[in-house]
């Protein structure tokens, strides 16, 4: 009963393996770009790729209709599947909080606990699909954020300034300047726009933590 737990959660982390599918672009719903992009695998929340910027995860609601219906995409088993990796990921990351305040265990006590390492090493990859999507999200977030800055540094007004000419006439001179009220905007733009890019590198970090707690688990227990 123990080792079908274990294989359901197993089950629930691992990825459908796809044909390997080579686009030179891809280009999301919400306009991001990857480039040199391979299809590794899929699920049922989406896609896993390598591409020029490196590797990542996209939601199927991102991914343009052909893709969609390539790899039957089904909202309602997609929202499922978020719900048990979140559950999975909860419980993985208060494991690798306790993991990460503690000292390592022995090896003769992970030989003592096998079906709990390999239950939580399901927890752990759920946790790190959980945690690429968001970082994906917020890359895409701080593309368009980073966009609108540069709009807004870019509005213009028209203000006029009185001028004489060498009669002692009046006339009003036009002169283009930066709106003020642009530049406020691109400044809050762009502390938004670091503040994910923080959030971005923390997510990074755990899912480092979440790699080596995983790879720590997977060593041979000692005989």
């Amino acid at each position: 009963m123990k080792l079908n737990v274990v294989f359901l959660f197993l089950m629930i982390a691992m990825t459908a393996q796809a044909e390997s599918q080579k686009l030179k672009k891809l280009t999301t719903r919400d306009g991001r770009e990857y480039n040199d992009v391979t299809i590794v695998s899929h699920d049922a929340v989406g896609i896993k790729i390598n591409h020029a910027g490196g590797v990542g995860r996209i939601a199927f609601e991102r991914l343009p209709s052909d893709l969609q219906k390539k790899y039957q995409f089904n909202f309602t088993k997609a929202e499922e599947q978020k719900k048990r990796e979140q559950q999975l990921a909860i419980a993985a990351e208060q494991a690798i909080a306790r993991e990460l305040e503690s000292q390592a265990k022995t090896r003769s006590e992970l030989s003592e606990k096998i079906d709990a390492n390999e239950l939580s090493i399901a927890k752990i990859d759920g946790y790190i699909n959980m945690m690429q999507l968001k970082i994906s999200d917020a890359q895409t977030r701080r593309q368009n954020l980073l966009h609108n800055a540069l709009i807004e540094r870019s509005r213009t007004r028209t203000i006029y300034r009185n001028s004489y000419d060498s009669y002692g006439n009046r006339y009003s001179n036009p002169e283009v300047v930066p709106d003020k009220g642009g530049y406020a905007k691109a400044r809050q733009y762009e502390n938004e726009s670091q503040a994910l890019l923080d959030s971005i590198s923390q997510a990074r970090q755990l899912i480092a933590a979440a790699e080596t707690r995983k790879k720590f688990l997977s060593q041979p227990a000692a005989k």
